[in-house]
């Protein structure tokens, strides 16, 4: 697969390097300005060139999302070669780089999305909407240096735009679907408010009526509402203040197999809340607190009928703050330094009753506090990029983690070579904990170590990075026959190589960007294949422009996966079109076609995709 990869991947790139100035309709020098850097704020807690970080980090811009027609967070990470979602019966698991699904968490505008009840820490992101998103920044390797706990394979952070100068509507018609949103700004004197609405009604979420010849009347009925308000004040005690409030709710039907079971549902309920204060100090010295607050209630009912006999009656609350201060000082034009504070605190509580079989944990709560630092210093010949954490989580358990990026341009060939290591650690979390069957109060934090290698060059009318790491994950918590699935830290080492090649082609004359990504993983889980891990993945997406019409496509291709230790998925291939046309200065209508060529397949075990489907938007600036 990697000699495919590079194939294509030089091929590609020799056409990019040969295409002329005649092609796009630009000259060279306009070309150069286009081919920039991305500011980017993950990897460094503060807004950084990425070319001037030692992270490999995915930029998915609101230009991207906008002329691929994407709505939901596990449509946008599709377009991540290196990322698989899979879903099933109302959870969605993110695997990364072949880690499992509590190596990468997700931040929307600052708040965790971390569920403290998940089986291995997973974020729960379902329910969250991508209508009004500025963009969408996806670090791949170890982040737990700045990030901490379960950053071991990457952090997903989701910015959406906190000020807006236009009010306006954007409403979608489908088949067995309708979405609407809308945001309205406010000025009251200093104070900048930003209010964002969105309401789905969705029958159309799994409408197989036939896969390899069985029929299905599988449906996934969804209705979903989300609330949110950004508060801003540029000037409050000589520093500035955001505050964000955003409440989730989505009533979902759960399917139990592939037949449709209409009394098997799911209610989630979420408040995120995050308020942050941002000062200068003397000197190029900057100062900022944030506290945030996720609070999530899961709620799975499934009744006896006909379709199933069992019964589910099961009740999940959990309750995370997050207080983080950090301390920049910009040492000189070449040379930063971070300080930072991080304080969290979990809660949580849960009922469950299949069938009769009941189980609950009361309420309980674990705390974590961090001391970090990361020190980057910018050198024509070597920059280096350091970081490390102090970490003291439950029963004064310990745990540190570093993090080390060298990287320069290697002369002649112009690319700019970068190698990493780094460590990260994962704490256990309340379910792993207290769970009354399967819990384990003695765990201790799962820890990883990694490696990377990449070399990144800029053509005339391309960038193209070529990337090879090495994943180690040591004392991973999980059940095993031999102690009856009882939570354990197993010392066996789990390890993922892989390589990755990306393309990007920005804006050039009518292409809006053209974007490849290829990915190639082997991943072992105490020597045995990993689950839900595809041996590779090739994304292409594009946005073409002509006057008034705006085109998006995306075409993926997922390799086969093990179901199971004695079963496969089979791999599979997509395309999702995006047709926009803009009336008038307020006025624009689009259509979007997911899975164009009407395929079916299993996305997880018994979980078939969607076929065709046809949306129609109209949106209107007020």
């Amino acid at each position: 697969m990697l000699s495919i990869l590079l194939r294509s991947g030089l091929i590609f790139a020799s056409f990019l390097m040969v295409s002329s100035s005649t092609l796009l309709g630009v000259t060279s020098e306009e070309a150069k300005a286009i081919v920039a850097s991305p500011v980017v704020i993950s990897a460094t807690k503060y807004p950084s060139q990425l070319d001037q970080t030692g992270d490999t980090v995915r930029v998915i811009t609101s230009d991207e999302l906008s002329a691929l027609g994407v709505g939901s967070l596990q449509e946008a990470l599709s377009l991540v070669a290196n990322v698989h979602i899979s879903s099933s019966y109302g959870v969605s698991s993110i695997f990364n780089r072949g880690t499992h699904s509590g190596s990468t968490p997700i931040q929307l505008n600052g708040v965790s999305l971390f569920d403290p009840l998940s089986t291995n820490g997973a974020p729960f992101f379902l329910n969250i909407p991508l209508q009004a998103v500025e963009r969408i920044e996806f670090v791949s390797g170890s982040k737990s240096t700045l990030h901490g706990s379960g950053a071991t394979g990457g952090m997903i952070n989701i910015i959406t735009p906190e000020t807006a100068t236009d009010d306006g509507v954007v409403m979608e018609l489908g088949q067995g679907q309708f979405n609407v949103q809308g945001n309205y700004p406010l000025q009251v004197g200093n104070h900048r408010l930003l209010v964002n609405g969105y309401l789905e009604r969705n029958h159309s979420g799994s409408a197989v009526p036939q896969y390899n010849g069985v029929d299905f009347d599988e449906i996934d009925q969804i209705n979903a509402q989300t609330f949110s308000v950004y508060w801003r004040n540029p000037d409050l005690f000589t520093g500035q203040m955001n505050g964000y409030y955003q409440f989730n709710f989505m009533d979902q039907d759960l399917d139990k197999t592939s037949y449709d079971d209409p009394n098997y549902t799911s209610q989630i309920q979420q408040h995120l809340t995050r308020f942050d204060y941002s000062k200068p100090l003397s000197g190029q010295q900057f100062l900022n607190i944030n506290y945030s607050r996720n609070a999530l209630h899961r709620h799975y009912e499934n009744l006896k009928d006909n379709a199933d006999e069992d019964t589910e009656l099961n009740d999940y609350h959990g309750l995370s703050h997050h207080l983080d201060m950090t301390h920049l000082s910009q040492l000189n034009h070449q040379q930063t330094l971070l300080l930072g504070l991080d304080i969290a605190q979990d809660q949580g509580r849960q009922s469950t009753d299949y069938s009769g079989d009941k189980s609950e944990i009361s309420d309980q709560q674990q705390s974590a506090t961090s001391l970090y630092t990361q020190f980057r210093f910018l050198n024509p010949v070597l920059s280096t990029q350091l970081g490390a954490r102090f970490t003291n989580y439950h029963d004064q358990k310990t745990v540190q983690t570093a993090s080390a990026s060298f990287f320069r341009k290697v002369p002649l060939i112009g690319a700019t070579a970068t190698l990493s290591f780094r460590t990260g650690y994962r704490n256990p979390t309340l379910y792993e904990r207290f769970d009354p069957t399967y819990g384990n109060d003695s765990l201790k934090a799962e820890s990883s170590e990694s490696q990377e290698l990449s070399l990144q060059k800029s053509f005339r009318y391309a960038a193209v990075k070529l990337t090879h790491f090495n994943h180690l994950l040591d004392s991973k918590i999980t059940g095993t026959a031999e102690n009856n699935y009882k939570n354990t830290n197993i010392n066996g080492l789990s390890r993922s190589v892989g390589q990755e090649l990306s393309i990007q082609v920005p804006r050039v004359g009518w292409l809006q960007f053209l974007r490849l990504d290829m990915s190639q993983v082997d991943s072992k889980e105490a020597g045995k294949n990993a689950l839900k891990v595809p041996e590779h993945k090739v994304t292409l997406s594009t946005g073409l422009q002509y006057q008034r019409a705006l085109l998006g496509i995306s075409m993926h291709h997922v390799g086969s996966q093990f179901a199971s230790a004695s079963s496969s998925l089979p791999s599979y291939s997509f395309a999702n079109l995006n047709l926009s046309y803009t009336l008038s200065q307020k006025h624009s209508m689009g259509l979007k076609i997911e899975n164009i060529t009407n395929e079916f397949f299993q996305m997880a075990t018994n979980n078939f995709s969607p076929g065709r489907t046809a949306l129609i938007s109209y949106s209107l600036a007020l």
